[in-house]
């Protein structure tokens, strides 16, 4: 006998004894549906009030409390209530998919979407009470949906149509029950949450912070059970494997198992079934709860952040609202995070502060809440926003905001050109006294040797250090008498403009704007899909290496850069040969999102009006695609960055994008075949398609990037000659 498939089979058995009574026919053990349903209701509306609520143990509770950090017991009987409810929900959805498989009618078919809908959004309580109306009217005077069929005992689509609205019936009062319950939740947890840091600050600053608590206390439970669960049929699995082997060795063992024997295991596999099924039920439940608590925690965000920008908090709680806008900690109770993990949290938040240092060597890695304050002091541009791009375009809220970018990034690139200004004039000295051992050299040169040539290494050298002399005394003094004047002057003109700044762009305007942004960006590294911190904020040590904190990013970064010398240089100086251009370095903002995702993403290019943003997921869904991860979020810098330097008419610059787009109008010209081995994809854009050709170059930067040189030797030769390679690699001859 297959062990494997015993399980399953037991838990339908075990299922049947637990199903929603129902009128219908639709199973025979569905009878007294009226009677059952209310007394659960009315045993479900008195859990909260039962004086002998803390004598009570459930299935459920008896799993919380062998963990660290006990729920309050009447929070634990409204979760076994819930997952009864959600067992019953599930059973009704599994015969809801068996029906459908005989429906044939077009309106059976809406019928059972429509109840799909509703499982998954569950609908608050007057559309049910609207929904239930409908329903009954249904029943009382069901449509003629006769058809004919090929069984003479098959089912009318009829009598199909009756089924399925009992279904929906008995899922509306089930929903219903299940919404009845939604308000006890912050009521059972309240004396549990009410030494919550977060509490003590919605208590200060009037903030309703009840429902997140105590839906995230709930939310511990469940994840608690669903491990225990997962646990106990795996080790169920693995029990029956093993008996199915010593069965088959040892015959003469079986002579001697007893009836007692048989009774125990039978009563094994019900407790182990009745696991599984609330396991099931707790998985269903955190999937719908998941999006609500998503919604009440950026909620909270957005006003923590304000309100802390605004020094509007007490000193004592900077650090906990640090590990709430940077982790995502919500609750600090053991039944909510283990203790080891909120010390080292509040112990990173307290220590680990990045000091705004705007340099040309810098990295510029910033978590949540060092975002939110170097925005407010008006170190980095505000992100950008493109539903004022869109639809406000030409007003006077998109020009200052416009001017305020600009002003602000003005002032940042003011900085680097003086620090530029002054590595070039070091250089300057440097040369002056090279040039001068070199002529003097020369000149004794001359004087020995009369019939001198123009190839003597010392006159390369005297020339090449001319050049580049000149060179650079061109660039400081275009610096000195135009670059930076122009520069300051534009940014006192622009905050003249913007002397009224906090009646057109206020700051808590820009800070709560900013946290809208960070959660859409949060979205976007996450594939569109948003995770609740505290889920798998307690996997802390299992999802280490998955850990992208500053350290990590800078690193990253770094040897990233090595393989693309130039991705976050600004030209000066503009030339053919790279190594004749003059550059200055201006490193984008890098922000660490609070989130799990497998993306990285380019926010925003390098442009007039900013450095440029990038954003990377603080754990990184594919552990073995980090690195993929960052060379991708670098292409589409590089990609955008080159797109906003050509300006309106892009195709027709002299730019990376440009270049690399006439290289892909002229392979989709191609058979496909061709187009395959070069690595490019007719259905992709030619963002993406560069993509691929990036990642080839990143992935052989340092031995000259022979892989894209292999793959197709026209972007190769783009690459090169616009994006140069490593310090001291050659690129590849014929």
């Amino acid at each position: 006998m297959d062990h494997q498939s015993e399980l399953p089979q037991k838990m339908e058995g075990l299922q049947t004894e637990t199903e929603p009574a129902a009128d219908g026919a639709l199973h025979p053990n569905l009878k007294h549906e009226k009677s059952g349903l209310a007394a659960s209701e009315d045993e479900l509306q008195n859990v909260v009030d039962d004086p002998d609520a803390d004598s009570h143990q459930s299935a459920a509770g008896m799993l919380l409390h062998e963990w660290d950090g006990e729920l309050p017991p009447k929070l634990i009987k409204i979760q076994e209530r819930r997952l009864q409810i959600w067992d019953r929900l599930l059973v009704i959805e599994a015969q809801r998919i068996e029906i459908a498989q005989q429906a044939k009618h077009e309106l059976i078919l809406q019928a059972i979407r429509r109840q799909a809908r509703e499982l998954q959004n569950l609908p608050d309580e007057d559309e049910l009470n609207q929904e239930q109306s409908w329903l009954q009217e249904q029943l009382d005077q069901p449509p003629q949906l006769d058809e004919p069929t090929l069984v003479s005992k098959s089912a009318t689509q009829t009598e199909i149509y009756h089924e399925v609205i009992q279904l929906s019936l008995k899922q509306n009062k089930l929903i219903r029950a299940l919404r009845q319950l939604d308000p006890l939740v912050p009521i059972a947890a309240a004396a549990m949450s009410a030494s919550e840091p977060l509490m003590e600050i919605g208590r200060q600053q009037s903030l309703a912070v009840e429902n997140l608590l105590g839906w995230t206390y709930y939310l511990a439970g469940l994840r608690q059970i669903m491990q225990q669960a997962g646990e106990a049929q795996q080790s169920w699995s693995a029990a029956r494997l093993a008996a199915g082997s010593r069965s088959h060795s040892s015959f003469l063992k079986n002579l001697f198992v007893t009836d007692s024997d048989e009774e125990e295991s039978a009563d094994e596999d019900s407790r182990i079934g009745h696991l599984i099924r609330l396991g099931r039920a707790a998985e269903r439940e955190q999937r719908q709860l998941e999006p609500q608590l998503c919604n009440w925690y950026w909620q909270i965000y957005e006003e923590l952040a304000w309100r802390w920008i605004g020094r509007r908090m007490a000193p004592q709680f900077h650090t906990y609202i640090r590990a709430y806008l940077r982790y995502g900690l919500v609750g600090v109770h053991p039944a909510v995070m283990p203790s080891q993990i909120v010390e080292q949290l509040l112990q990173r938040c307290s220590v680990d502060i990045y000091q705004w240092r705007n340099s040309l060597e810098a990295y510029h890695v910033l978590y949540p809440d060092e975002l939110l304050q170097a925005l407010a002091a008006e170190q980095i541009t505000p992100g950008p926003d493109e539903q004022l791009e869109l639809h406000d375009r030409g007003s006077m809220l998109w020009k200052t905001d416009r001017w305020y970018r600009q002003m602000i990034t003005g002032r940042i690139r003011c900085e680097l050109y003086e620090a530029r200004l002054e590595q070039i004039n070091q250089e300057l000295i440097h040369l002056h006294h090279d040039w001068k051992a070199i002529q003097a050299r020369w000149d004794t040169l001359r004087k020995i040797h009369a019939n001198r040539t123009s190839t003597n290494p010392v006159e390369v050298e005297m020339r090449r250090v001319r050049v580049h002399l000149a060179r650079l005394s061109r660039t400081s003094e275009k610096m000195v008498q135009k670059m930076i004047p122009e520069l300051r002057l534009q940014v006192e003109e622009l905050h003249d403009k913007l002397a009224n700044i906090e009646q057109l762009l206020p700051q808590e305007f820009l800070i709560r704007r900013e946290v809208r942004l960070l959660r859409r960006t949060a979205r976007l590294c996450s594939r569109l899909k948003e995770y609740y911190p505290p889920l798998w904020l307690a996997q802390w040590t299992q999802l280490e290496h998955q850990q992208q904190n500053r350290s990590v990013v800078v690193q990253t970064l770094r040897d990233l850069e090595s393989s693309d010398p130039r991705i976050f240089h600004q030209v000066l100086t503009p030339g053919e040969n790279l190594q004749r251009q003059v550059t200055v370095r201006m490193s984008p903002v890098c922000v660490i999102v609070p989130t799990l995702g497998p993306l990285g993403m380019a926010m925003s290019p390098r442009k007039s009006n900013d450095c440029g943003r990038l954003a990377i997921p603080w754990v990184a869904a594919q552990p073995n695609q980090i690195r993929r991860m960052y060379v991708d979020m670098l292409s589409d810098f590089r990609w955008d960055t080159s797109k906003e330097e050509a300006g309106l008419d892009w195709l027709t610059s002299e730019t990376m994008c440009a270049a690399y787009s006439s290289i892909l109008w002229h392979y989709n010209r191609k058979p496909k075949e061709q187009r395959a081995k070069a690595g490019f994809d007719k259905k992709l854009s030619a963002r993406q398609n560069w993509r691929t050709h990036y990642r080839l170059l990143m992935n052989s930067a340092h031995e000259g990037g022979k892989q894209l040189y292999f793959k197709c030797r026209e972007v190769y030769d783009l690459v090169v000659k616009q994006l140069g390679l490593p310090e001291g690699i050659k690129p590849i001859k014929n």
